[in-house]
């Protein structure tokens, strides 16, 4: 049903640590090299992909084996764990059967060992950012990977949906929108999209992600493209 469950955080290294945040690659093997290649130039040594890594593009198979051979944190998205499930029905829809059919393709250059992959993606990640805060990391929401956090959804609701979790630092993906929100105490951020970035009803030739740095000196949260 989507429900994400719970963890313990890991402890990032001590010191200041520049960690990149990167969401919805969705087959675009393009854009991801040039997000990892940013993120190397930014200082980044760590980071975490908040889910929907191969399906909706042209290159989901080495989307998938670039990221595994970085290693790392892997968030489970919608996309992914509809990858692992069933292949729907056609649809005769006009508007959503041009999706379906990349779906039907996408699962076809899936290995066992690709499908393996995707079976150990985590729903949430949990990271020890240093002095007792912590970043929790999601696709959509932290209780659901169908859910939105959006620039609108009130705090209310976001803190019911942490179920009693600290999450200084919430990152999520999802919306395919770039976003950097206080909430109380909280920050809400959204690194947008990798290889599907939204704007005005268009995909823009851009990549999208995000950098968390934090040390003893203090904190900083950067979106770039």
């Amino acid at each position: 049903d989507g429900r994400l469950p719970r963890e313990a955080p890991a402890p990032l290294p001590g010191g200041v640590s520049v960690l990149a945040l990167f969401s919805d690659v969705h087959g675009n093997e393009q854009a991801l090299g040039r997000v990892l290649a940013d993120a190397e130039a930014a200082g980044a040594t760590r980071w975490v992909c908040l889910g929907d890594v191969a399906a909706g593009g042209p290159e989901p198979a080495a989307c998938l084996e670039r990221l595994h051979a970085l290693g790392g944190p892997m968030v489970l998205g919608n996309a992914d764990a509809e990858l692992l499930g069933p292949a729907p029905a056609a649809s005769q829809d006009p508007t959503t059967r041009p999706f379906h059919e990349i779906g039907a393709w996408n699962r076809t250059k899936l290995t066992a060992a690709h499908r393996a992959f995707l079976e150990s993606f985590s729903p949430t990640v949990a990271l020890a950012l240093g002095g007792g805060a912590e970043l929790l990391c999601c696709h959509g929401s932290p209780r659901s990977y169908d859910e939105r956090l959006d620039a609108w959804t009130p705090e209310a609701a976001v803190s019911a949906w942490l179920g009693g979790r600290r999450a200084d630092v919430l990152a999520c993906g999802h919306t395919h929108e770039p976003l950097l929100r206080r909430l109380g105490a909280r920050v809400l951020v959204n690194p947008g999209s990798v290889g599907m970035p939204h704007l005005a009803g268009r995909n823009p030739l851009w990549a999208e992600y995000a950098v968390v740095e934090w040390g003893t000196g203090g904190a900083a949260l950067t979106l770039r493209r």
